[in-house]
């Protein structure tokens, strides 16, 4: 199976391609920008290229004969500066089946001082079946528009021969569009991977700070786990992000495949802003997951971060969203959860939650309020909380040092030394009881063989914080258990 994984990160990376919508290539106009819901997809502009040199840049790509590189081809259509190539195949490595395609177009050729580059590399009707394996990985287009410079160098080294040369990283890797459409893998292989789709995967505006946009459309995921005997299936409608951090992938390139320089540069990174997620907007539509008859459903979610002017995250704010989790009994895991949820009279969990926190990256502190923060099962309970931490950063230093060290796992105390950097501010935490203490007590009596209302006896027998005080049946104040509130007041300091 990891074999799959290769073969298509190769495909796409020997591309380094972006597919989807036509953008009046064969022209050159600019595409007018497109909205996906609230992400909105800059447009792209193609350079027009030189004629002149266009013979010299396929050249430097290994393209002008068949065969000259890694790539042969059946014919060849040279117009001005676009070139288009048909019946493509790609030498991969020795041995192994190669890349196919029905097309391959270059529009704007043209010599740069860096070398041979493009305006759009268009490869499509894309297919990958290795001889060993039982399945085929079929893409319908990738393409890759307006690489840097040394980018599109990198995509003239796959081409060639001879070894090519490692991905650029940090500000030598940028392009405007990189995208692909129609990915599909479908596999005779019962124990593993049985089906895998995705629809679109759109990314603009790659730089060395953030990704502008990217929207992934229509995935679909279906496996068969034997030795748990379990199906497993995941799909989502579309997931669209905006202003996506990319120090990430910068440092997963600088590691050089070393998990502990690579978790190093991500913890620093972590540090500097603790409160910051890594994004402006996420938007998720339709996800379903579904493990062994588990069945969770997010209908929708939206989550959304403000900055200030020096780009650091200020708030965050994820708008009240619903979740649900079912269990088929007839599921492996699905059977286990069944029962323990008819006992407690639930056909399904309901869940609904939000959050809003302020951020100060001066003070090294998030702040929040409990009505916006909260996660609530449908008539079961509502925990909501508030308050302030600082010292994140400082925490998330020791965190990773200790993620590093020899300590890491084996010794307690030194796992609970990075909570001595957090201060607490007054913190509330509420849990309030809509229903789920005696839906619970129902349960267990019915476990027992006896009566919900014996069983809150001896539960009050033994613990006497559920016997209401005369205080505490106030018309004023919270009613226990039905509410609960802790809370902390500041540190003296």
């Amino acid at each position: 199976m990891k074999h799959w994984i290769y073969c298509a990160v190769a495909a796409t990376a020997l591309v380094a391609a972006c597919g989807g919508k036509k953008d009046d290539a064969a022209t050159g106009e600019a595409a007018a920008p497109a909205t996906v819901g609230d992400v909105r997809l800059p447009g792209l502009s193609l350079r027009s290229g030189n004629a002149s040199e266009a013979s010299a840049a396929l050249a430097a790509f290994s393209m002008q004969e068949t065969g000259s590189g890694r790539v042969s081809f059946a014919s060849k259509d040279v117009s001005g500066a676009n070139a288009t190539f048909r019946d493509i195949a790609i030498e991969v490595e020795d041995g192994e089946t190669p890349i196919r395609a029905s097309s391959l177009e270059f529009v704007g050729l043209e010599m740069t001082d860096a070398g041979a580059a493009f305006s759009q590399m268009t490869l499509s009707g894309i297919t990958l079946a290795p001889e060993d394996e039982e399945g085929e990985v079929a893409i319908s287009e990738v393409r890759l528009t307006n690489p840097s410079p040394a980018l599109a160098a990198w995509v003239a080294g796959l081409f060639g021969e001879g070894e090519p040369g490692d991905l650029p990283s940090g500000e030598a890797l940028s392009f405007d569009g990189l995208s692909l459409a129609g990915l599909a893998f479908s596999g005779t292989d019962a124990e593993e991977l049985e089906r895998f789709e995705i629809g679109r995967i759109d990314l603009r505006g790659m730089g060395p700070e953030k990704l502008a946009a990217m929207v992934i459309e229509d995935i679909a995921f279906e496996a068969r786990d034997e030795g748990e005997d379990m199906d497993l299936a995941f799909s989502v409608k579309s997931v669209q992000v905006a202003g996506a951090g990319t120090k990430v992938i910068q440092a997963l390139q600088e590691s050089g495949g070393d998990e502990e320089a690579m978790l190093a540069s991500i913890m620093s990174l972590t540090a500097s802003n603790p409160g910051d997620p890594g994004y402006d907007t996420v938007l998720i539509d339709a996800l379903d997951m579904n493990v062994g008859g588990v069945a969770f459903s997010l209908p929708s979610m939206e989550s959304g971060v403000t900055r200030n002017a020096a780009g650091q995250a200020v708030r965050g704010v994820t708008k009240p969203f619903e979740m649900t989790v079912t269990a088929d009994p007839e599921g492996t895991l699905g059977g286990q959860l069944a029962g323990p949820l008819g006992l407690m009279g639930y056909e399904q969990l309901a869940f609904r939650a939000a959050q809003d926190v302020a951020i100060d990256p001066e003070a090294d502190a998030v702040t929040s309020r409990s009505a916006g923060n909260y996660l609530e099962l449908v008539d079961g309970f509502r925990l909501s909380g508030g308050g302030k931490i600082s010292g994140l950063a400082e925490y998330n230093r020791q965190i990773a040092e200790l993620a590093l060290s020899d300590e890491a796992g084996t010794d307690p105390a030194a796992a609970l030394e990075p909570f001595s950097s957090l201060s607490l501010y007054d913190m509330e935490i509420m849990i309030e009881d809509k229903s789920i203490v005696e839906r619970a007590f129902t349960a267990i009596a019915a476990m027992n063989g006896d009566t919900p209302e014996n069983m809150k006896a001896q539960a009050q027998m033994s613990l006497g914080f559920l016997r209401p005080s005369p205080a505490s049946t106030r018309p004023s104040s919270p009613n226990c258990p039905e509410r609960c509130r802790a809370s902390w007041p500041s540190p003296a300091r």
